[in-house]
């Protein structure tokens, strides 16, 4: 039992490191920085790399690996497994190439620098993957979670979690024996995998589902709360009793409670307190950065931060470049996954001695350094978009090849519906309801898998390629929507279309009175801002319901509408 001197100082720097995740998003934000590297400097700042406030480094690992452990929780709660379905074997053979040339070129660094075996495998492994919680996080914030770059970044990412769990597995074994033993011990930790993974998912049909019920009918939060916590936390602790991680655990808990009806409930309970460790997580990194290991290793370490962070951007652009992404969307995605993740710190705490003290400093180093990089790269991400796209040898890459499906079809009086995203499809489903003939146009590629045997003509293709737009018989269309949210990619096409097809009933959607105004100066004959037509049906019912009459209401918002848009 802890002892009130020792769990005193644990709480002292609990509270340490959430002032210094306060101070640090604070004066982020006021810089115009992203909050997450406020929190890695401001944990630097209050580490013994600089004031020396934190000095048990121990406890701040076990804080970390604890984050780490929540985040990896609800990141399988919300495991989208369909998603890879839709995006296809394209996905999986990205990422298959990412990691194991990534993984293979960290490896022979570590062989260059001299490095045992041991820790080799460990580089190779921490060089490989992407931080998760960072992704998720920036997707959440920017609400690109939904569109293709960030749907693909998301499902490279969790691709890679699904081999790094195992990976936690192994890795403890490699260094402690050799020849046969070596495969014995694997195979017994691999064993112990498989078997925790069997009874988590039995449990998880079974068990959970039922014991989840019964405490919902209690009605009570707290009590949803701590019986969804504990699910977390007491696999996660199985999982460390039979010899593996507490983050495997807790990735398999999350996994069984979304097989349940309830994982969408238990998101949502878990949202405020996986935010909190995610920034404790942020913060604590920053404390375990040791500058002196960095000037000692200076060359390690720049070597592994120039091929985990830029040599990954580079192999992940070009790597969607193959997967018909354009060069926009595959920059994004690069930076998006541009940096070592939370992994290699779980890699390092689980490596054999000889390997964590070798590699595990200089990984956690390159880890906390790229991940803060990687987070103000996003910040400026729009302007190196469009610093990539003025560079000659950039433009003159091939922009998503076009494919045209239903080809035979010649349409009249149609509707081009640029954008095939939630507008676009529930746009395409009325017309097609009503008998009136459509064309999807669009570069996801899963279009090709969703529509391709399908009656519906498409054309798949880079949607600000003015190719793209030749191919979809505007000489005999009625209407043109414009359902993408890119205000740019958007306004382009406006501007095109109403320059070659005067005459053309040309309906957008562009959010804000700014991206309305310019949409319509660009030629659009309707704006539809979605977050004010949203509004706008809510003020319906809510007036509606004080008594006002429908023609007042419908004179009310049409004032208000010629207000928004001037």
């Amino acid at each position: 039992m802890l002892s009130l001197a020792s769990s005193s100082h644990v709480t002292a720097e609990l509270v340490i490191l959430v002032g210094a995740a306060v101070v640090g998003g604070f004066a982020a934000n006021l810089l115009r920085l992203p909050v997450i590297a406020g929190y890695i400097i401001g944990g630097l700042i209050v580490g013994p790399s600089v004031a020396n406030l934190v000095l048990d480094i121990e406890d701040v690992a076990f804080i970390t690996e604890l984050g780490i452990a929540l985040l990896l929780f609800t990141i399988g709660l919300e495991f989208p497994l369909q998603q890879f379905r839709r995006l296809g074997s394209r996905l999986l053979g990205a990422a298959t190439v990412q990691m194991v040339v990534l993984g293979a070129v960290g490896y022979v660094i570590g062989q260059a620098f001299g490095l045992s075996s041991s820790a080799c495998v460990l580089i190779g492994g921490a060089t490989a993957f992407s931080s998760t919680a960072l992704l998720v996080r920036v997707l959440s914030q920017s609400g690109d979670r939904k569109r293709v770059a960030g749907q693909w970044a998301l499902g490279i990412a969790l691709t890679q979690d699904l081999v790094a769990v195992p990976l936690l597995v192994v890795l403890p074994q490699i260094g402690e024996s050799s020849g046969s033993a070596l495969v014995e011990d694997i195979l017994i930790s691999i064993g112990k995998g498989v078997g925790l993974v069997v009874a988590v998912l039995v449990i998880g049909r079974i068990v959970i589902p039922w014991a989840l019920r019964q405490v919902l009918e209690t009605r009570s939060r707290e009590l949803f709360l701590l019986a969804t916590f504990a699910v977390a936390s007491g696999i996660a602790l199985g999982s460390f009793a039979a010899g593996l991680s507490l983050a495997f655990g807790a990735f398999l808990a999350g996994l069984a409670t979304a097989q349940s009806p309830y994982a969408a409930r238990a998101l949502h309970e878990l949202v405020p307190l996986r935010d909190l460790f995610a920034a404790t997580f942020f913060v604590s990194v920053g404390v375990l950065l040791d500058l002196a290991v960095v000037a000692e290793e200076w060359g390690l370490f720049l070597s592994l931060l120039a091929w985990g962070a830029l040599g990954k951007i580079i192999l992940i652009f070009v790597l969607a470049q193959w997967a018909r992404f354009d060069a926009k969307r595959a920059l994004r995605i690069g930076l998006l996954l541009g940096q070592m993740g939370e992994f290699a710190f779980l890699l390092a705490s689980v490596a054999t001695a000889n390997a964590a003290n070798e590699a595990g400093p200089v990984v956690i180093a390159v880890g906390t350094v790229s991940m803060a990089l990687s987070a103000i790269a996003l910040r400026f991400s729009a302007r190196l978009e469009q610093a990539i796209e003025r560079v000659r040898f950039v433009r003159r890459l091939p922009a998503a090849t076009l494919h045209t499906g239903a080809e035979t079809v010649e349409l009249k009086q149609h509707t081009v519906i640029c954008g095939y995203g939630d507008t676009g499809r529930e746009l395409a489903q009325i017309l097609d309801s009503r008998g009136f003939h459509f064309l999807v146009i669009d570069s996801d590629p899963g279009l090709l898998d969703e529509l391709g045997g399908s009656a519906i003509p498409f054309i798949w293709g880079d949607l600000a390629n003015a190719a793209t737009l030749d191919e979809a018989q505007l000489d005999s269309a009625r209407v043109v929507a414009v359902t993408l949210s890119d205000a740019i990619v958007s306004e382009a096409i406006v501007e095109r279309v109403r320059r070659e097809h005067p005459r053309l009933h040309i309906v957008a959607r562009g959010s804000g009175p700014g991206v309305a105004a310019r949409l319509t100066a660009a030629g659009a004959n309707a704006v539809v801002d979605p977050s004010l037509e949203g509004g706008f049906e809510i003020a319906h019912h809510t007036l509606h319901r004080y008594g006002i009459t429908l023609q007042e209401i419908r004179q009310t918002l049409v004032g208000r509408r010629r207000e928004h848009f001037g």
